[in-house]
């Protein structure tokens, strides 16, 4: 998280418990409550983290941080695992950067080199551009989207977080 409030979202159970294993004082959130407790317990648990002067780490499910989550206290969004679903991604990243939120949130998607996860990023990019030719913007703001999710500067990034991963 960097010594920032962060979510780390991931599609699967096992992987949110062996995440949210490696983080000191991180909070799992894997379902099981209905939503309304569940955001209640993240709300108490951010207040103690608050209190102690350390900055929470919620980690989860995309399903279980999904219907009604309001974390706009987050100013990391990890994504851990990819979906195909351009619409879940862009769910996770909208828990936190919402109207409300105050400062900057800084995403974060890991993907490993030479794995499907380069496979689904050129298919992540190529439905993002659709959608947002479809979503009726400015010709100027499809071009700058255009440029940030070009594939070459994707895999360029994947390159480099597999080198992290790596060394």
């Amino acid at each position: 998280s960097d010594g920032q409030p962060a979510i780390v979202f991931t599609w699967l159970r096992e992987h949110a418990s062996e995440i949210s294993r490696l983080i000191p004082n991180s909070y799992l959130v894997l379902g099981g409550a209905g939503s309304a407790t569940r955001l209640a317990r993240i709300g108490d648990y951010v207040s103690r983290c608050k209190a102690k002067g350390v900055d929470p780490v919620v980690v989860g499910t995309i399903d279980a941080l999904g219907e009604g989550a309001n974390l706009q206290w987050a100013k990391v969004v990890n994504i851990a695992a990819l979906d195909y679903t351009p619409d879940r991604i862009k769910q996770a990243v909208g828990r936190a950067a919402r109207m409300g939120q105050t400062g900057t949130v800084t995403v974060r998607v890991y993907a490993c080199k030479y794995t499907m996860d380069e496979h689904c990023i050129g298919i992540l990019t190529a439905k993002l551009q659709e959608q947002f030719k479809l979503d009726g913007r400015k010709e100027a703001d499809k071009s700058k989207l255009n440029d940030a999710l070009n594939p070459n500067a994707m895999r360029d990034v994947a390159a480099e977080i597999y080198a992290r991963f790596v060394a």
